[in-house]
């Protein structure tokens, strides 16, 4: 039993100097943070939102529906075309006929007509029928992609917003129960010193000696439990949010 106790003593002692090596930062924000969830609860909110893996992914989907959407009110780009044509030689003029080299009396005479050049431009639109009547339809179609994905998105921020609200309150929790049991240890070893000393001047048994280092070494080891739990929602919470939460409260 006293081996126990002495182990448990042993890590009690490490975890408190560490304890005092560690948390320096958290004596700028521990007060804040706990006191003042209207102000922490927005700035973890959009932290996360912006940390988000499964956001920016859902932002790359709608600028790639967006960028769909413009090539399908471009594509009927793909069938017009532009067609020239050049020509030389001799020309007949059917309007006026009468003008010099057109043969005289509106008769054609090649060998009398003068030679003359031209150079036609033309656009022309080529599209079946089926491809005119699916258009809008395939216009409504890429609409509607991009709106479900900003659907998704807003469903996206939804569970965030519930995910930290829970996390929050995880690690407000751990945090409240680590300090009732560091009180309670705190107790227990007044409670183990006083009995060893009464112990010393034969004043309890041997019996109410080892019941107080049994209840001290039970509440190290609560609170050895109690601060894991803490940590880890802690953990958890900045793991989320992409940053310590330090770093958040000073608004990094």
């Amino acid at each position: 039993m006293k081996t126990i106790s002495m182990a448990l003593l042993l890590s009690f002692h490490t975890l408190l100097v560490l304890g005092q090596n560690t948390p320096a930062r958290n004596e700028n924000w521990q007060s804040k943070f706990f006191n003042s969830p209207k102000e922490v609860l927005p700035k973890l909110i959009n932290a996360a939102i912006k940390n988000s893996t499964e956001l920016e992914k859902l932002g790359l989907a709608e600028q790639i529906a967006q960028d769909q959407s413009k090539l399908t009110n471009k594509k009927i780009l793909n069938r017009l075309s532009l067609g020239t044509n050049y020509s030389y030689g001799t020309t007949y003029n059917f309007i006026n006929g009468d003008t010099p080299g057109s043969g005289g009396g509106g008769g054609i005479n090649p060998f009398s007509l003068p030679t003359q050049s031209q150079y036609n431009v033309g656009l022309s639109l080529g599209m079946s029928l089926g491809e005119l009547l699916s258009r809008p339809y395939e216009k409504h179609q890429q609409q509607l992609m991009i709106k479900q994905v900003q659907a998704d998105r807003v469903i996206g921020e939804k569970e965030i917003r519930k995910a930290m609200i829970a996390m929050y309150q995880e690690v407000v929790l751990a945090n409240t129960e680590l300090k009732h049991i560091q009180e309670a240890l705190q107790t227990a070893n007044v409670n183990k010193k006083i009995s060893e000393r009464r112990f010393k001047n034969g004043e309890v048994m041997v019996s109410e000696q080892m019941a107080a280092d049994d209840m001290y070494s039970k509440a190290v080891l609560s609170e050895v439990q109690a601060r894991s739990q803490y940590q880890t929602a802690l953990l958890l919470l900045e793991e989320t949010i992409g940053m310590t939460i330090n770093e958040l409260m000073q608004g990094k």
